[in-house]
């Protein structure tokens, strides 16, 4: 019973995770003049392609693709925990329910993050669904930490209002431009 629901928590996540980085098709940059107007939007970030004329009273920024980087931190914590739990409880994964069988150690890997349901797999002979769990374990760890270096090192473009602050001996000022 704790194997499929082991597995079923896994799937979720998964099928959570891909849902996140789902993304709103770019519409076809226009040519006309009033399109590289600035849109009406509260925000004061928006999103925008590099290759569109930047709009009056913007300028462009860009920075870590921010999702992904998140999910990946998220995926990557929630598996390591788990693994962490599993070694500080010191419980076989996949013991009987009748009874928790005690053992000396044999979860230790476990706090190694990314190698250690890698080392718990091959320190010693585990029946087939914990070899399973540890192997789903390791996956979504290097998953999740996968998803994090390609979230910092994919760019995200956006536009932003530009606000100048001018500072002199006359005074400061500060200027928008909407």
């Amino acid at each position: 019973m704790r194997q499929i629901l082991a597995l079923v928590v896994a799937c979720a996540q998964l099928v959570w995770a891909a849902r996140l980085h789902a993304q709103p098709a770019v519409a076809d940059p226009s040519p006309d003049p009033a399109a590289a107007e600035p849109p009406e939007l509260e925000w004061q970030r928006i999103p925008f392609a590099p290759e569109r004329p930047l709009p009056r009273g913007f300028q462009r920024g860009s920075g870590p693709k921010l999702s992904f980087v998140a999910t990946g931190l998220v995926a990557f914590g929630f598996a390591y925990t788990l693994s962490v739990v599993a070694a500080a409880t010191d419980v076989r994964l996949t013991e009987a329910d009748e009874e928790l069988e005690r053992s000396s150690g044999i979860n230790d890997p476990l706090f190694v993050p990314l190698l250690g349901p890698v080392l718990a797999i091959a320190s010693e002979p585990r029946p087939p669904a914990e070899v399973v769990v540890l192997a789903v374990d390791g996956v979504l760890q290097l998953g999740g930490l996968g998803l994090t270096w390609a979230g910092l090192a994919l760019r995200d473009h956006w536009v932003e209002r530009r606000v100048q602050v001018r500072l002199g001996l006359a005074g400061a000022s500060l200027r928008a431009s909407f």
